[in-house]
């Protein structure tokens, strides 16, 4: 009962200086949750180092205590508090990705592949040990590459409006790995040989802006609307391309909805299993 009491009075002092904010931060994107508990504790660095020096801390079991003396002494370390920042910095642009792919509002095979290439030059950005970066960016790629990168993000980010004839066209243009990844995608969804070249044909229409895709209301709709309505609205004088744009553009990024449904599902089959 005292030791109750007293983790109570600690929660109340730390809500009142947090102004009733917990540290720890459940979210819908329930793979982040322990980013935004870090990022949480970051936040509130000043009200966690002036719990630890305060007299009602001083007073109670916990600060006599081996548990309570140790995380006295993680908070008072410069160290931990650095990696608490270097842990927000490499995560936040990541949880960013993960926020979007996550996403049931619209699909983001447009999106994802640019999202990437965005998190890593934030990274870079963000933390200024070379060597420490040279090391992150490796273990992303590792994992992007065997696991994540596919054609069809090659190919969304190259059908994608918005990037293609965006801020970053150069790029996406001479990016050998996106175009690769897009002939691969074309040679899987269209194998009628005559279909696969009228679409690769139909590709220089997309990339020199001819017919309706040079049309004004075509270039002030890449930003507006999705990708894959975009190309509903503009693909008309191309609709080989455009329905493989479409098949495309209209894909999901993350199997999170349908896990979501099994969890339901689930609960459903454990109710009806307790109760008839």
């Amino acid at each position: 009962m005292v030791y109750i009491y007293n983790h109570g009075r600690i929660l109340n002092m730390m809500r009142r200086l947090t102004k009733n904010k917990e540290l720890h931060r459940s979210c819908v994107t329930r793979f982040a949750t322990q980013f935004y508990t870090i990022r949480s504790i970051h936040v509130n660095r000043h009200h966690i180092q002036v719990l630890f020096i305060s007299e009602e801390w001083r007073k109670s079991d916990f600060a006599k205590k081996p548990p309570g003396k140790r995380v006295e002494r993680i908070v008072a370390k410069t160290e931990f508090w650095d990696n608490i920042l270097l842990s927000c910095q490499v995560l936040a642009p990541l949880v960013d990705v993960v926020r979007l792919v996550d996403t049931e509002e619209k699909p983001s095979m447009g999106y994802i592949y640019d999202a990437v290439d965005r998190a890593n030059e934030q990274i870079k950005k963000n933390v200024t040990d070379v060597r420490l970066v040279t090391k992150l960016l490796g273990m992303i790629q590792s994992r992007w590459s065997d696991q994540l990168h596919h054609p069809l993000h090659a190919s969304g980010c190259y059908l994608n409006p918005a990037i293609f004839h965006g801020d970053k066209a150069k790029d996406t243009k001479k990016n050998s790995d996106i175009l690769t990844g897009l002939y691969v995608a074309i040679d899987r969804l269209v194998p009628n040989e005559d279909g696969n070249d009228k679409v690769r044909q139909d590709l220089n229409l997309y990339i020199d802006l001819i017919r309706q895709f040079g049309s004004s209301a075509a270039i002030r709709g890449r930003t507006k609307v999705a990708p894959y309505i975009w190309w509903r609205t503009y693909g008309i004088d191309t609709p080989l391309l455009q329905t493989f744009a479409m098949r495309v553009l209209n894909q999901t990024c993350s199997a999170s909805p349908c896990e979501r449904n099994w969890s339901i599902f689930d609960n459903v089959s454990s109710f009806y299993q307790r109760f008839l």
